[in-house]
């Protein structure tokens, strides 16, 4: 069973994830129904992988690893 820190952040996650896909969708229906949205949703799409990816490495990169010890080296290794 989960601590509830953890419930509370998967709770928590699951309504970020939920609203994220809410807006996508009716996003989705008001931009299908404009004929100048076309081009806008591709740079709006295109933002969005770009800062995903930026995130992405910026998490894997071992510098990042790095100064998440520093700040909390209290947390055992491995």
């Amino acid at each position: 069973m989960a601590r509830r820190g953890h419930r509370r952040t998967i709770v928590l996650t699951a309504a970020g994830v939920l609203a994220v896909a809410a807006h996508l969708g009716l996003g989705g229906a008001v931009l299908a129904g404009a004929a100048w949205t076309g081009w806008a949703a591709n740079v709006l799409l295109a933002v969005v992988l770009v800062n995903v990816v930026a995130v992405t490495v910026h998490a894997a990169s071992p510098r990042s690893a790095a100064a998440s010890k520093a700040i909390s080296p209290s947390l055992p290794d491995g």
